[in-house]
């Protein structure tokens, strides 16, 4: 994978479909903390120029650009420059990103230097690019079992090429790992040049996936003893939950609370968790939105639970260790995919977020 494009938004290509359940709105949700409102720390990046000098990055503050409430706009599909070191987002090797596939971590070559060289301990670091992109980062909090976030997008580019995107995400990222690379990830997206065939407009795909943004193609390795003794990390996704078209009891969209938490498993998952996924009727909160699911005709509760296929020690360092909860938007680039016509139409508003406890 090209090392200018890991700290990017992971693009999720796997399909599949999860088990329908049901329970009632508020069935062992976790206890919600407000998080990167006005008054509370969060930090914001942005990227629209190759002057990095033209480029923004702020350190933790507690207001400002990246406080609830905001609008993201998607900035015209142009390269941009580096992130810098006041991004705060080196390209470091991240030895506690372990699994059976990285028994000690995730280590970074640079795939288009000479003979893949390695990279995730130079001093000075080499710093990702993110593309045209704006991103919020929260404080970290330890036990976290979940995230609410209320927002909307607005906008599409549905006439652009199959190879493009234009991506608005909310996720939740483990093991002390803000920047996601490499990392334990649970979350949800929607790709406003993907056009859902029933419903005629983008879905909301909610997953979780280890080792995310790593491609196996030089840029994450198993270790740091050259690239040909080591073995390539790929980004492993679960199945994916799409919700297309949620609509309140009044058929509106710009008042829906996106809904992930982790409860005790009843699917017989690996870790002995499962995740629930679900959008909640911001008007009539002991409501689910409704929406056509994964691909479905049928109008349904937008709510779905999914074993959490991780090992039980991974969803204890999701669980117990610190959490970072992010929000971006992402484009495509004309050097990595055709560009997006319409970007600058689009846009992702976020209301309010919260973890929860």
């Amino acid at each position: 994978m090209n090392v200018s494009v890991i700290r990017g938004i992971c693009v999720l290509t796997i399909a599949g479909t999860a088990a329908a359940q049901s329970w009632p709105v508020g069935d062992q949700v976790p206890s919600w903390i407000q998080m990167s409102q006005q008054g509370n720390w969060a930090k914001y990046q942005s990227y629209s120029s190759m002057d990095p000098n033209a480029n923004t990055e702020l350190p933790y503050t507690a207001s400002g650009a990246g406080h609830t409430p905001f609008t993201f706009n998607f900035y015209p599909a142009t390269p941009v420059a580096d992130e810098t070191s006041n991004g705060g987002c080196p390209i470091r090797d991240k030895p506690q990103e372990v699994s059976a596939t990285a028994p000690t971590g995730v280590y970074y070559y640079d795939p288009f230097g000479i003979n893949f060289p390695y990279i995730g301990a130079n001093d000075p670091p080499k710093y990702p690019n993110a593309g045209p992109s704006q991103i919020t980062t929260s404080l970290g909090l330890n036990n976290i079992r979940g995230f609410l976030m209320n927002g909307y997008t607005t906008g599409s580019s549905f006439d652009s090429a199959a190879n493009s995107y234009l991506l608005a995400a909310t996720y939740w990222t483990g093991r002390n790992n803000p920047c996601a690379a490499g990392n334990l990830e649970i979350g949800v997206f929607t790709d406003l040049t993907k056009q859902d065939p029933v419903t005629g407009i983008n879905a909301y795909t909610f997953y979780f996936s280890r080792h995310t943004n790593c491609d196996g193609y030089g840029a994450c390795r198993s270790n740091s003893s050259g690239v040909d003794n080591s073995s390539p990390i790929w980004q492993e996704t679960s199945d994916l939950t799409k919700f297309s078209n949620p609509l309140t009891y009044e058929g509106t969209n710009a008042n829906l609370f996106f809904e992930i938490y982790v409860v005790p498993s009843t699917m017989g998952s690996t870790s002995g968790y499962d995740v629930r996924f679900a959008i909640i009727d911001g008007n009539h909160t002991d409501r689910f939105a409704t929406c056509n699911v994964n691909g479905g005709t049928a109008r349904e509760d937008c709510a779905r639970q999914v074993p959490l296929q991780w090992t039980p020690s991974e969803a204890s360092d999701m669980l117990t260790g610190t959490s970072h909860l992010v929000n971006a938007v992402v484009a495509s680039i004309s050097s990595r995919t055709t560009v997006p016509p319409n970007s600058t139409a689009a846009s992702f508003t976020v209301n309010s977020l919260y973890f929860g406890q």
